[in-house]
């Protein structure tokens, strides 16, 4: 059934109006409409006692055909005293009519409260009286005068008014508009065809000749004359507003029969008897669909004949399909309870929460944070240098083999040299990232010495994995445990490396005994120049706690990575033992993170003070030799892959830029956020479904929250480093706006069934 509201009578004493809060000054009438279901019942319209004393009819004469029809049209949905309910649909009531009436030659003005204040139009009494008196000014002796009033009204001592805009109902009888005045003034006017219309419909006989007599048509409606009062409602009833048509009852029925329905047999135009006739069948028919709700219009009128509303001899009957905005308003004019969007809403939310504890979003989840990776801007870090070894420095190397002197990559002889060479830099600390497990021949004592001896030289091993049936690789040889660091990663279940292992237990056989990375190593080594200390996260037994770097009364934190991080929610991080937190990209290439030197380069280059003081990284590059290639956020393809020392580079660069605070380390909300955020923006999603009515605005509003929310993502990743959740909101806001759109549609559609 449709949903409506109620618009009061002046039936009610003592001049209380008919309010939404029915106890309060409602009369006998607070408990005939009390569905909970309703949505809203507030009130507007009006009728007039029967015994309403008749004033003297217009001036005689002969009469003649109309000459023009003029309209005054006052709808007001809000009220300054908040004794009288906001209604609904007063100003679409006379914004319709004046589109019709216009069509149909009318001279229009039309007050309503949606305009500006201080529009000569906004329905004040004032302002009201001043366009009724220049309307009445106006109007001749053959015109038609229409005055239509959509709005409160009430009794004072059985002489009804008009409620307007600005009337406090303390004081009515003063700052009210009597209806009394309004009738004397259309009377003084010369004009001699008057209707006045309450928001009400009008009763009448049927006329017992031939319509289509020329004769008849002249006499009995061109040429009729006299003043008709039609309101809603008698006394005793209420006049219903219609949430489905957004209009008032009768006057969406005064509509139809204006736009042509009211029309009988082959005649071309509209009389007060045909409209009358019209609109009472349809209110009684209306009255036995909607649980027999009562509405009887009554009609006062004085004069001779049955005066021509609409005139279609002259003007071309209008069809709904020439307003495509109000068309397609009804295709759409009910909205679900508020309380059914917002359960929705919840609903919907912990529906896309459980997907997500279960996993099923991860996978979009980290695509959209390789996105924000991706286009995370940066600098490279000042503090690091990168000597990479291409394929072009392999070559060079090959010609200076001999049997027994070259490991790996690295002629023993190169290594030398390289290594003296740096000395030049006075590096903070080396970082040597190739594994070099082999002895160093004895004629390469400085060699031996140097990774035996040298504190600021760091090297790599491999920590033994036998689930994976990976053996280990040790460091070199006699070099000190607290020099070496692993260099084991932890790779996503798509094969990209999104998380670093700061720390790890390793496994009793393992040939790699340290439990610190050789990136966490590095970093730390650089922060003890700057008076930071390292806190084991390796705890007694054998556990992982946050990594924390203090400095005096400063603490920073690289709170460990837990199950069901950001949009990690269907990886058990725990069967990946060590403390993790997330790679801080700085970029793909290795300039992108550091500058960078070959290999020959650094030799054969005289020193630039400028790389001075700096950690510097040494290691692999080619692909033909070198399985240290990983798959980033960055990567493509297999040839895009990222070298290991650039990955080890980015990694060092993220614990000093959280450290030292230039580039915080990237951060998550709690679970219990991440629940709310996805529950606001579900509820972003079913507003805009709720709200607007047109599905092509609502599909555009859905788009435009779409970009904005990754283009906020993307800013707090930017500027903060941090995570939030993205994918799950936007699934929120499609599902909740078209769930609840689709809910609105469904009402208007049973509310279109039930009045038909």
């Amino acid at each position: 059934m449709s949903s409506m509201t109620f618009r009061p009578s002046f039936g009610q004493a003592f001049g209380q109006p008919f309010s939404k809060d029915s106890g309060k000054r409602s009369g006998k009438h607070s408990g005939e409409h009390s569905d909970p279901d309703s949505e809203d019942h507030s009130s507007r319209a009006f009728v007039l006692d029967s015994d309403l004393s008749a004033q003297d009819s217009p001036q005689s004469g002969l009469p003649t055909p109309t000459q023009n029809r003029w309209a005054l049209l006052v709808g007001i949905n809000r009220y300054v005293d908040p004794a009288f309910a906001t209604l609904n649909f007063c100003v679409n009531d006379v914004l319709a009519l004046e589109k019709l009436l216009k069509q149909l030659g009318y001279t229009v003005v039309c007050l309503h409260d949606n305009l500006d204040r201080d529009d000569p139009r906004f329905p004040t009494r004032d302002n009201i009286e001043a366009e009724l008196t220049k309307l009445c000014q106006s109007v001749r002796k053959d015109d038609l005068l229409l005055v239509h009033f959509a709005c409160h009204g009430v009794l004072i001592d059985r002489q009804p008014f008009l409620i307007t805009q600005q009337t406090r109902h303390i004081n009515i009888a003063k700052q009210g508009l009597p209806l009394a005045e309004v009738e004397s003034q259309m009377r003084s006017s010369a004009a001699s065809r008057l209707i006045l219309t309450l928001d009400a419909c009008h009763t009448g006989a049927e006329m017992g000749r031939d319509v289509s007599d020329p004769e008849f048509i002249r006499n009995a409606h061109e040429l009729a004359e006299g003043f008709v009062l039609i309101a809603a409602s008698t006394a005793q009833q209420v006049a219903q507003e219609w949430r489905s048509v957004r209009h008032g009852v009768f006057t969406y029925y005064l509509l139809e029969g204006l736009s042509g329905k009211a029309v009988r047999g082959d005649r071309a135009f509209v009389t007060v008897n045909d409209l009358q006739t019209y609109v009472l069948d349809n209110l009684r028919r209306w009255s036995i669909q909607h649980k027999g709700l009562i509405q009887e219009p009554t009609v006062r009128s004085e004069g001779l004949g049955d005066m021509i509303l609409a005139d279609y001899r002259s003007h071309p009957i209008p069809t709904p399909s020439q307003d495509k905005r109000q068309e397609k308003f009804r295709l759409l004019p009910n909205r679900c309870k508020p309380r059914t969007a917002a359960l929705t809403s919840l609903g919907i939310a912990l529906a896309l929460g459980g997907l997500r504890f279960l996993g099923l979003m991860q996978p979009m989840e980290l695509a959209v944070y390789d996105s924000l990776m991706r286009l995370r801007s940066s600098e490279p870090d000042s503090r690091l240098l990168i000597v990479k070894v291409t394929q072009e420095d392999l070559e060079a190397e090959q010609q200076k083999r001999s049997s027994g002197e070259v490991i790996g990559s690295f002629s023993n002889q190169t290594l030398t040299e390289l290594l003296k060479k740096l000395e030049e830099y006075n590096p903070v600390a080396i970082g040597f990232d190739v594994y070099r497990e082999q002895k160093i021949p004895p004629k390469y004592q400085e060699l031996a010495k140097r990774f035996s001896t040298q504190p600021n030289l760091f090297t790599i091993c491999k920590g033994r994995a036998d689930s994976v049936q990976m053996s280990g690789i040790a460091p070199p040889p006699n070099v000190p445990p607290e020099r070496v660091g692993f260099s084991d990663f932890a790779s996503d279940p798509d094969n990209v490396l999104r998380r670093y292992l700061l720390a790890a237990q390793q496994e009793p056989t393992s040939p790699c005994t340290s439990e610190i990375s050789f990136g966490l190593a590095l970093a730390n080594h650089y922060l003890k120049s700057k008076n930071w200390t390292l806190n084991n996260p390796i705890t007694a037994d054998k556990g992982c706690q946050d990594v924390t770097f203090e400095q005096g009364d400063r603490r920073v934190v690289f709170p460990n990575f837990l199950p069901y991080t950001g949009g990690y929610q269907g990886i058990d991080v725990l069967q990946t033992l060590g403390c993790q937190v997330l790679i801080n990209y700085r970029g793909h290439l290795d300039t992108d993170v550091a500058d960078t030197l070959t290999l020959t380069k650094m030799l054969n280059d005289p020193v630039d003070p400028n790389h001075r003081e700096r950690i510097i990284l040494i290691g692999i590059e080619h692909r033909n030799t070198n399985l240290d290639h990983w798959h980033t956020p960055f990567s493509h393809s297999e040839e895009s892959q990222m070298p290991g020392v650039v990955v080890q580079a980015n990694m060092i660069s993220g614990i000093l830029g959280g450290v030292l605070g230039d580039r915080a380390p990237v951060w998550v909300l709690p679970q219990w956020g991440e629940w709310l955020w996805i529950l606001l923006w579900c509820g972003v999603g079913g507003g805009l479904g709720w709200w607007f009515r047109s599905p092509r605005v609502v599909a555009i509003a859905i788009v435009t929250v779409t970009v904005g929310l990754y283009v906020v993502c993307w800013v707090i990743f930017q500027t903060s480093s941090g995570w939030i959740p993205y994918m799950p909101c936007i699934l929120g806001v499609w599902i909740a706006g078209g769930i609840i759109w689709w809910l609105n549609l469904n009402s208007s559609l049973r509310s279109v069934s039930d009045s038909d």
